[in-house]
C-alpha cells in the first residue's frame, strides 16, 4: 500500500468523522463524541501492555485521525483515554480480558458488532481482517485494515460482506402472526483459529 493511498484514506476518514452523525453505522447506539488523536506515549504504552507493535496503519489512525469512535459497527475501540467498547473497556483491557479465554494472541479486537461479533486485525498475517464470534471462532475475510475502512467510507454494507444474511420468518409473540426478519448466518471467509 503506497503512502499516498494511505494519506488519502486518512484524509477521507478525518472528513467523515468531522460529521458527528456519520462516525459509526450502528444506529442502535448513540453516535460517539469526537476523540482527539492519542499521544505517541499513549500508543507506546498500549504496545507495551499488549506486548506487540500495532500495525503501522492502525498506529497512524490512533495518532492522526482519532482515538477511536469511528468506522464500522460500534466504532474503532480506542486506547487509553479513547473510545470504549460496549463494556466500557479500551483496546488493551478488552484484549487482555479476551486472552483469559481461548482468544488467539495475534488478533486485536477493533470493531464490536454486538452479540460477541468482532472485526479484528491479525498482526501476523499481513494485517488481514478476521471476524470473531463466540459461536464459530475466527474467520479470515478478504479485507485488510485499509480495504475495510475504504469500503466503510464508500458506504458498503460491511455487515453483509462479513456475514451471511438469510431471510427468515418468526412468529410475533403477541399476535401469533408471522413476521419477516433477517437471520445472521455464518461468517464469510476462511475459517481459522476455530473453537474446539
Amino acid at each position: 500500500m503506497s503512502k499516498d493511498i494511505d494519506d488519502d484514506l486518512v484524509n477521507r476518514l478525518r472528513a467523515r468523522i468531522s460529521n458527528p452523525a456519520a462516525r459509526i453505522d450502528m444506529d442502535t447506539i448513540p453516535q460517539p463524541a469526537f476523540y482527539a488523536p492519542a499521544s505517541l506515549t499513549d500508543v507506546e504504552h498500549a504496545e507495551a501492555a499488549l506486548a506487540m507493535k500495532l500495525p503501522p496503519f492502525l498506529r497512524r489512525l490512533y495518532l492522526e485521525v482519532g482515538n477511536g469512535g469511528y468506522g464500522p459497527g460500534a466504532g474503532l475501540i480506542g486506547i487509553a483515554g479513547g473510545y470504549p467498547d460496549f463494556d466500557g473497556q479500551t483496546l488493551v483491557t478488552t484484549y487482555q480480558r479476551f486472552r483469559t479465554g481461548a482468544w488467539p494472541s495475534q488478533l486485536l479486537p477493533l470493531w464490536d458488532w454486538g452479540d460477541t461479533m468482532w472485526s479484528c486485525v491479525d498482526v501476523t498475517e499481513g494485517f488481514a481482517v478476521v471476524t470473531h464470534d463466540g459461536t464459530e471462532g475466527a474467520t479470515k475475510t478478504t479485507f485488510t485494515l485499509q480495504s475495510l475502512l475504504r469500503s466503510w467510507l464508500d458506504e458498503e454494507d460491511l455487515f453483509a460482506a462479513l456475514y451471511e444474511i438469510e431471510d427468515a420468518v418468526m412468529l410475533n409473540p403477541f399476535t401469533g402472526k408471522p413476521v419477516p426478519r433477517k437471520k445472521i448466518g455464518r461468517a464469510i471467509g476462511t475459517p481459522v483459529y476455530r473453537r474446539r
